[in-house]
């Protein structure tokens, strides 16, 4: 069984933002197939800052804790400070052990992902 801190069961059992955002201003999707995790960010965007995020993750505690603690996190941010966000910040906010650190690795590319197609679709319209 993983190594578990209370810190990670913590955003694990009470998972808030869980689902996704219909009508989402961008969306990001990330997964490692070999260790059988996915995760799907989907954010809303309002003045430069994100004032909505939802997640759907598949695969381990560290996986769904990170997407959790991630969205929370995320809400009230500017686009970049959102971006810039280390997958160091959220292990260390979870305390993770590190054999599981690229679980917050996938969380934070998924957000930089959804901004990334924010961006683009923005540029599209």
């Amino acid at each position: 069984m993983q190594n578990v801190t209370t810190s990670l069961m913590e955003y694990f059992k009470r998972s808030k933002n869980i689902g996704e955002i219909s009508k989402a201003d961008g969306f990001g999707e990330v997964g490692l197939d070999e260790k059988g995790i996915a995760t799907r960010i989907t954010i809303n965007i309002d003045s430069g800052h994100i004032c909505e995020a939802r997640f759907k993750a598949f695969g381990c505690i560290t996986s769904i804790a990170s997407a959790a603690a991630i969205t929370e996190i995320i809400i009230g941010m500017s686009l970049e400070d959102a971006y810039s966000m280390a997958s160091t910040e959220l292990a260390d906010i979870l305390k993770v052990p590190d054999e599981k650190k690229y679980c917050c690795e996938l969380a934070v590319t998924a957000v930089q992902r959804a901004i990334d197609n924010h961006k683009e679709f923005r540029m599209k319209g």
